[in-house]
């Protein structure tokens, strides 16, 4: 028996379709949809993870300007 499965990969889902060729028959089908990335609570779209993301970012400037500033006063 030969099967196919069918994926249709979205931005905040996937649907699938698992299909019996010899039969030419549909065994399942079905669709999981994940919470959406963004908030909406100031009326605006704002993702979710931008504060993760700019904590992150100014963790690596101050790593980059320390690590700098400590190559130059070596040189110096």
């Amino acid at each position: 028996m030969a099967k196919i499965l069918g994926l249709d990969l979205g931005v905040s889902s996937i649907g699938y379709a698992l299909i019996d060729t010899e039969k030419e028959e549909i065994l399942d089908c079905g669709v999981k949809i994940f919470e959406s990335g963004v908030d909406m609570t100031s009326g605006k779209e704002v993702s979710r993870n931008e504060v993760r993301r700019t904590a992150r970012l100014r963790r690596r400037q101050y790593f980059r300007i320390t690590s700098y500033t400590r190559s130059r006063s070596r040189q110096i």
